[in-house]
């Protein structure tokens, strides 16, 4: 059986919340002595990890009658590109004309037969063009293209 229930305004009707709910706000104790603190105090670096870079690869044959195409789009973390250029007839004034516009690709510079070249740290679009020394500046036979880039 439970207890009897106290006559009404018998309890204790005091509210002390509101000093209790103060005691957390007002400061009771001194702040830390900085001077106490273990000196000096050592913030390390810490060590970024080294970024992931891609291979991109590629061996393209070009047909003479193809209009300029793009070989790889502008990427700012690129690092370099490397191009090998053979004619599978092996003559040797066919080859690849590249440039960073299509528009300027059939008057850019060559690689003929048997050529290679390296663009370091070229980040720009690079097209590209089958072309020749004779024959109005078109390749005699399709070209082989392989290329190496190395991006971020």
């Amino acid at each position: 059986m439970s207890a009897p229930m106290e006559p009404f305004e018998s309890q204790n009707k005091s509210d002390d919340d509101a000093a209790v709910i103060d005691s957390f706000f007002i400061e009771t104790d001194a702040p830390p002595n900085p001077k106490d603190a273990p000196q000096p105090i050592i913030v390390k670096a810490l060590k970024e990890p080294a970024p992931i870079t891609r291979l991109f690869t590629r061996d393209i044959t070009i047909s003479p009658d193809w209009t300029p195409t793009l070989l790889l789009p502008a990427d700012a973390k690129r690092k370099g590109i490397n191009i090998k250029v053979y004619s599978p007839t092996s003559v040797a004034t066919d080859g690849v004309r590249f440039s960073d516009e299509p528009g300027d690709v059939r008057n850019a510079g060559k690689i003929l037969h048997n050529g290679s070249t390296t663009f370091d740290n070229h980040t720009g679009a690079i097209w590209y063009v089958a072309c020749g020394l004779g024959t109005d500046g078109k390749a005699s036979a399709p070209i082989s293209l392989e290329y190496w880039s190395v991006t971020e």
